[in-house]
């Protein structure tokens, strides 16, 4: 019952679907809370138990601190809600990118473009810099280059790509109308004028095919 109110819960905030990490933690509180109450209801005195189990937890986080670290990472992780499962997110400095499928104890899965799974240690997760381009909503811009010979008529190659990008909007659902196109003139290269015809696609994935 805990795992199936916490997937509805993070299903609420947008998730689309819920991380292991969070349906243990809740499964493992409510066990731990029933047990303490049935002990108590039967007159067993707890405090002995706690006590043992302190140490005994004490001797054991000091030989698993790279576990722990990666547990309490994919906690902070999977509450934060800055990382969901469904999310297309990029660590910087890396070609590491794609979808996240998975928060557990240990790593976080992403699923990259090819279709491979990609494990992340949570504590490296925690500690990169991240893009989520799901946040703080889908839609993104994608820039298609374009070279113009010098002499061309610029308000008329304008109007052609303006043109090109509408008809493709309507005939694809992935790119939108709204907010619309843009031809942006960048710079004079040495053979030719360089534009840029910007578009706005619906996720980040979107882009390959608008492009």
């Amino acid at each position: 019952i805990a795992g199936i109110l916490v997937a509805r819960g993070e299903a609420r905030d947008g998730a689309a679907s819920t991380s292991t990490i969070s349906q243990n933690v809740a499964r493992g509180a409510v066990i731990v809370l029933g047990a303490v109450s049935i002990l108590n209801a039967l007159g067993v005195s707890i405090t002995p138990v706690l006590g043992a189990l302190g140490i005994a937890g004490l001797a054991v986080s000091l030989g698993l601190q790279d576990t722990l670290a990666n547990f309490f990472a994919g906690f902070y992780i999977s509450i934060a809600k800055q990382i969901r499962i469904g999310d297309y997110i990029r660590l910087d400095g890396t070609q590491l990118e794609g979808f996240v499928t998975d928060i557990n104890w240990r790593a976080t899965t992403i699923r990259n473009v090819a279709n491979n799974l990609v494990l992340i240690p949570n504590g490296n997760l925690a500690k990169a810099n991240v893009v989520n381009f799901m946040l703080p909503e889908p839609r993104t811009t994608t820039v298609v280059p374009v070279s113009l010979a010098y002499g061309e008529d610029l308000d008329r190659a304008e109007r052609i790509l303006l043109d090109v990008a509408g008809q493709t909007a309507r005939d694809l659902p992935q790119i939108l109308e709204d907010p619309p196109p843009l031809v942006r003139f960048a710079n004079f290269g040495d053979y030719a004028i360089q534009c840029n015809l910007i578009v706005h696609v619906r996720e980040f994935t979107d882009q390959f095919l608008a492009q």
